[in-house]
């Protein structure tokens, strides 16, 4: 039995390979820029740019800007300077990448662990806030 996710009602797309405008589209956006900085940038409109980066999403099967951004670096399509991308690990069921630190400098203080946060929403109450006092404040200088 079929569900309505299968290929038929999918639609990919004919070209996966991405034109070169839209490699230079998608290296802008992979550095932080808006849509209306990207066009400037190229001196085309802000709604041509839109159309490229739907077209880039659709290649590369993305949703956001951050899964372009991320899926051009694995790709190597994007280069972040100062990083490497790590060779792929062949297992029996998949590839991975190996991903280890970047040995620190040594004037820098490692960052700590951080607990993933959690999905769930947050129930505990906001704390308790002082209202502001209308007095005026006499301790700054005049």
């Amino acid at each position: 039995m079929k569900d309505h996710f299968d290929d038929e009602f999918i639609a990919e797309p004919a070209n996966t390979e991405l034109s070169e405008r839209e490699l230079e589209i998608l290296r802008l956006l992979a550095t932080g820029l808006s849509n209306k900085e990207i066009a400037a940038q190229v001196f085309i409109s802000i709604n041509t740019v839109k159309v490229h980066l739907r077209n880039i999403f659709a290649k590369l099967n993305v949703q956001t800007r951050t899964e372009a951004t991320m899926t051009a670096i694995q790709r190597g399509l994007v280069i972040v300077a100062g990083v490497t991308m790590p060779a792929p690990i062949v297992s029996d069921t998949a590839v991975t990448a190996a991903v280890e630190p970047a040995p620190l400098a040594p004037d820098t203080i490692a960052p700590a662990e951080v607990e993933p946060a959690s999905l769930e929403p947050d129930t505990t109450a906001p704390a308790e806030v002082e209202p502001a006092s209308r007095e005026p404040d006499t301790t700054a200088p005049a």
